[in-house]
């Protein structure tokens, strides 16, 4: 309940650090416990995503759809803050991706700090980064462990 009232309280367009940590998808029959940890900061929180520069550029060029899609799966808690999981009713936080936006992954494997390539043959594949970095992330406030407005 901190972490969400941080966020709520936390200047809409202003830059955040957090960290996340979240268990992983498994291929079928792997009963190992792999989590991943994730820290990031220059993240922006609460800003307009229809106004950024590269969504307009990507709508422009023919990348992107001319409008906005709305959210598959999600509706707004409190725009454009909160959302909520349609299925499981989770809190998430939109946090916007800048460019000057830096992350660090870490995984553990049953509690131990193991390298991607170790535990890679564990994961769906849906769990390993292909390396583009999306614009826009949705992190579920209870996996937050610490953020910094």
């Amino acid at each position: 309940m901190e972490t969400l009232t941080k966020l709520l309280n936390a200047n809409p367009g202003g830059m955040l650090a957090c960290v996340w940590q979240r268990d992983c998808k498994t291929r079928k029959g792997i009963t190992v416990s792999i989590e991943k940890r994730v820290a990031a900061h220059s993240l922006q929180f609460a800003a307009a995503y229809d106004n950024r520069a590269t969504v307009q550029d990507k709508r422009e060029s023919g990348e992107s759809p001319a409008e906005n899609q709305g959210l598959r799966g999600f509706t707004w808690e409190v725009f454009p803050r909160i959302l909520r999981a349609e299925k499981s009713g989770k809190l998430y936080a939109r946090l916007n991706v800048t460019k000057a936006t830096r992350f660090a992954t870490v995984y553990f494997l049953d509690g131990k700090r193991i390298d991607k390539a170790t535990i890679a043959p564990y994961l769906l594949a849906s769990e390993i980064s292909k390396g583009e970095i999306p614009l826009v992330l949705n992190v579920a406030v209870d996996a937050i462990k610490s953020l910094r407005c």
